[in-house]
């Protein structure tokens, strides 16, 4: 029997229903009366109650109170009041205390004193506004409440029995009667957005009369979208199954499919959008050109597929959406973008070439979407054009599609930096710089001004017409301009954090292994250790050590699209081994085999290794997951001006916030379960009475918060286009983006600094050397210096020592030495040496030759043999009273001495050249007796310290 809504008739009898299925006696004309009395004295109590509530207070109740006092008013709505006892209670529940007519006089009573009394502070609050107690008010909406919720939940009681009472022994005409109404009631919840209530009654319908009735199609469709629009996607996808699978028939399966075909696309589920999307082109039906949900089904199992890189079976989908429909244009737009991902091109610019055709004044689209649709197009075009083209004509390539992007468009910045960079690349410099400057001051807050301005630097550097000065000044603003940004520095700390996080994370994993170590956790271990190589890689190949390996950004591109291709090839292995299909089986065994081969050809050996890459399915998984993106996708900078990142983080924060007090209601409701599980064995029924009615309450806020989330959730693609936007980047195609300049540039930087670094190295190297050097020369030199005071010491006490004993030795001569000395003795000191060169006169007389020698001669030691004879000097003046012996006895010893010859006449005269010789040999004397003692004080000083040494040991040892 169709239980459709349109074919129910409503029944506002459910007295009678309920008597005749009791088989009680009917009331007829009383009873009439009596349902019209309660039902008026109930509607105006309620309605008494809502408008005597002050404003003040009421708006902070309205939100989680009125709607609950409306689903009571509703379940009051469903049975007829009866006053009469007999009649009110079922059997069995008369010794009940909540059933007890006192009971429930006396709450009817207090709730009337309460309306009054709320009446009169109403009144006074009228003729004095300001002078209401608002806290005894608050406390008098509190208890009429909570006494509101006594009565309810007495008579919800009543009425459980009476329905039970009718499925059991009533008509098929009176359930159905009661089915339709009680499916009015649902419904009307479904309607008013109700989710929650309405997902609770149409559940309680079917699990209550599932067993007299067959037809349940439209309450289990309404029970899963009820989910759905809670973004409860769980439940809901249970109740959807079930539909389908026991009702494949129903009209509802087409709505179902569709609705999940939405569930897969907002979680991004390939395998559930593949089972899905096959059922809803096996069982639904044909449908117009022009409807819009019918196209959006494939409209949004392409969109899935080709977020999860299934390019083929997108285009496939894509291809599906009729011409008439508002998703067309888009769907051709990701068409293009799927043959792009497949390296195809050629396609991919005929797709771009016929979105950019879209007619003008398109009744489907707004003005503003056609136009961004069109510039993103012919921007892309533009793109493939440049990495098509040679260097040296990129520009004529390019400009014919980017000089159709006018300045009113919001893509009009990233058009003039591609002119720019086309320019560059064809050596074109004066084109490129003025390109770029018109960039640079038409958009001083483009998301593109970092790329141009590090565009400008590599143009001034190469600009012939600046001088040498000029290029360096130049080039170095624009580079700093982008180094001392504050996204660059956003970026750099961002990167410094990453990296500390994942050595602690290193370090967390070594104390892990070593404890799965030394209990003999293999298991663990070896999931401790493939975690700890996966984020030893990730710390090796991200950021500036990627970009020191040279690789450029279309070689991350290059290896992300074949990591894709793996992904959908183990996808479709894996289902050829589910289906046993041998042929397909080897088919895509050979196919991913070959993928994996050119993937580590390329230079993805840090990626995947050979002990990964087996024939188990286990390895095949892991792979699967392998994430293999971008460098720009990966270093991300965000970008402030944009207002859909904008919209996205509000978002974000509100889902945020919204997710936080989702899990405070649902502790809440964690606890007042707990206490009603306690009121329970206890028996406290009045406990229990008013904790459900909090349940009630928190339990109707879950839900709405989860409504508000869903809002967010939700949003239809066609409107906002997020999927345009998202691919609308111009780094997409690996161009300069700004992640890509400001890591390089440090990665030269870094180059450099190390290449410094050695250099410098080298220099301090070099300088050590040398400071060492110096360091000997300057010992050396103290040495030296102190070599000489010491010498000078020693000078000092030979020269004492002389002029001691000369004073010793004239002290003991003095009766010799005439009182009046003509001669000087000072000049026979050693360190003085005085050396006549006058020329000698002739002798006169035999006396004064004598005087002369004698005063040449002064008293020194002269070595013969063994022997040392004194030679005193001779006194002129006494030389006559001297005997003749003494004077030849002299005389000869002076002979002797000087090595003269036997004729003693001539050894007493003695000419200049004897006198100077005679002079060095007794300075050469007085050296070696200096020597003597130098000699002589170094032993002692030796001496000494020995000795020193020798009594310090023994101090130690004492």
């Amino acid at each position: 029997m169709n239980l459709s809504i349109r074919t129910r008739v409503s029944c506002g009898r459910l007295l009678k229903t309920a008597l005749c299925g009791l088989s009680l006696t009917v009331v007829t004309g009383t009873g009439t009366a009596q349902e019209k009395e309660a039902r008026a004295e109930y509607r105006a109590s309620v309605k008494s109650y809502i408008n005597s509530l002050d404003e003040s207070f009421a708006y902070r109740y309205l939100d989680n109170e009125v709607m609950i006092l409306d689903l009571m008013s509703t379940t009051r709505e469903e049975f007829w009041y009866r006053r009469d006892k007999k009649i009110a209670i079922p059997p069995g529940t008369e010794g009940l205390p909540f059933a007890r007519k006192e009971m429930r006089d006396s709450i009817r009573l207090r709730m009337n004193t309460i309306k009054e009394n709320l009446e009169g502070m109403k009144k006074s609050n009228r003729v004095l506004p300001g002078y209401t107690d608002q806290k005894a008010l608050n406390e008098l909406h509190m208890e009429y409440q909570r006494l509101y919720a006594m009565d309810l939940g007495m008579t919800k009681i009543d009425a459980m029995a009476i329905r039970s009472r009718l499925v059991k022994s009533g008509t098929p005409d009176d359930i159905r009667r009661m089915v339709q109404h009680h499916l009015k009631i649902a419904l009307r919840r479904y309607k008013e957005e109700s989710y929650s209530a309405a997902a609770a009654e149409l559940q309680d319908i079917y699990e209550t009369y599932n067993t007299v009735l067959n037809e349940w199609d439209d309450v289990l469709y309404y029970i899963g979208d009820s989910y759905y629009r809670m973004k409860d996607f769980d439940n809901a996808k249970t109740w959807f199954d079930k539909l389908v699978s026991e009702m494949t028939t129903s009209p509802y399966v087409e709505r179902a499919l569709y609705t999940q075909i939405t569930m897969a696309y907002i979680k991004e589920d390939r395998s559930a959008m593949q089972k899905y999307y096959g059922e809803y082109l096996a069982k639904a039906p044909e449908r117009p050109k022009d409807d819009n949900r019918y196209n959006r089904a494939f409209y949004l199992a392409g969109l899935t597929f080709f977020s999860t890189s299934d390019y083929t079976t997108g285009i496939a989908a894509l291809r599906k959406v009729s011409k008439e429909s508002r998703y067309y244009w888009p769907a051709r737009y990701l068409v293009a973008h799927c043959y792009v991902g497949l390296e195809q091109y050629n396609e991919a610019l005929e797709e771009f070439v016929h979105v950019t055709k879209i007619e003008p004044n398109n009744p489907r689209f707004t003005v503003e979407d056609q136009k961004r649709l069109k510039d993103l197009s012919l921007l892309k075009a533009s793109f493939i054009k440049f990495e098509q083209t040679i260097n040296g004509q990129k520009f004529n390539a390019v400009f014919p599609y980017m000089k159709k992007i006018q300045r009113s468009s919001e893509y009009h910045d990233a058009a003039l930096l591609i002119a720019s960079w086309a320019s560059f690349k064809d050596n074109d410099i004066d084109t490129a710089r003025i390109f770029a400057d018109s960039l640079v001051n038409l958009y001083p807050a483009s998301d593109y001004l970092f790329e141009t301005k590090t565009l400008l630097g590599n143009i001034k550097v190469l600009d012939p017409t600046l001088t040498d000065r000029d290029r360096e000044l130049y080039a170095v603003e624009s580079y700093n301009f982008v180094a001392e940004a504050t996204e660059a520095k956003y970026l750099a700390d961002q990167f410094i954090a990453e990296r500390d996080s994942t050595r602690k994370t290193l370090m967390m994993l070594e104390d892990a292994k070593r404890v799965a170590r030394i209990k003999n956790d293999s298991a663990s271990f070896m999931r401790y250790d493939e975690l700890h190589r996966q984020l030893s890689d990730a710390l090796e190949n991200n950021g500036y050590n990627r970009i020191r390996e040279g690789k450029s950004a279309g070689f991350y591109q290059t290896m992300s699209v074949m990591a894709s291709k793996i992904r959908v090839t183990e996808a479709k292995l894996r289902e050829a081994r589910e289906s046993g299909n041998k042929e397909d089986e080897e088919k895509f065994g050979k196919q991913l085999s070959n993928q994996i081969s050119d993937f580590q050809q390329i230079g993805a050996e840090n990626y995947l290794e050979k002990n990964r890459i087996d024939a188990s399915e286990g390895s095949t998984d892991q792979l699967a997951a392998l994430e293999i993106e971008t460098y720009f996708q990966k270093h991300k900078i965000s970008r402030t001006i944009s207002e859909m990142e904008a919209r996205n983080r509000q978002q974000s924060v509100l889902r945020e916030k919204i997710g936080r007090e989702k899990q405070l209601v649902q502790n809440q409701l964690f606890q007042i379960d707990d206490l009603m599980k306690t009121a329970r064995e206890r028996n406290n029924q009045s406990a229990m009475l008013k904790l459900d009615f909090e349940r009630n309450k928190l339990a109707g806020l879950y839900y709405r918060l989860s409504d508000y989330e869903v809002l967010l959730l939700a949003d239809a693609p066609a409107e906002s286009y997020v999927d345009l936007d998202t691919w609308g980047d111009f780094a997409s195609y690996g161009r300069n983006n700004i992640n890509f300049v400001l890591n390089s540039t440090k990665s030269e930087q870094i180059g450099d600094i190390g290449k410094a670094v050695a250099q410098i190295d080298k220099i301090l190297e070099t300088r050590k050397r040398n400071y060492e050097l110096r360091i000997a020369e300057v010992e050396r030199e103290i040495e030296l210096k102190e070599r000489e005071i010491r010498d000078k010491e020693l000078q000092e006490v030979r020269r004492e020592q002389q002029t001691f004993f000369q004073k010793e030795y004239f002290l003991d001569k003095s009766s010799e030495k005439p009182e009046n000395d003509p001669f000087d003795y000072n000049d026979v000191v050693p360190e003085v040496i005085v050396i006549d060169t006058k020329p000698i006169e002739a002798p006169q007389e035999q006396q004064q030759e004598e005087g002369a020698v004698d005063e040449e001669l002064p008293p020194s030691e002269t070595v013969q043999g063994d022997s040392t004879v004194k030679s005193a000097p001779a006194d002129s003046a006494s030389s006559t009273s001297a005997p003749d012996t003494q004077t030849k006895e002299e005389n000869a010893t002076a002979d002797s001495t000087s090595g003269g010859g036997s004729n003693g006449e001539s050894a007493l005269l003695m000419d200049g050249e004897t006198t100077q010789s005679l002079r060095y040999m007794i300075i050469s004397r007085t050296q070696a007796v200096n020597d003597v003692a130098e000699k002589s004080h170094r032993v002692s000083v030796f001496i000494r310290r020995d000795e020193e040494s020798t009594h310090t040991k023994k101090i130690f040892k004492s």
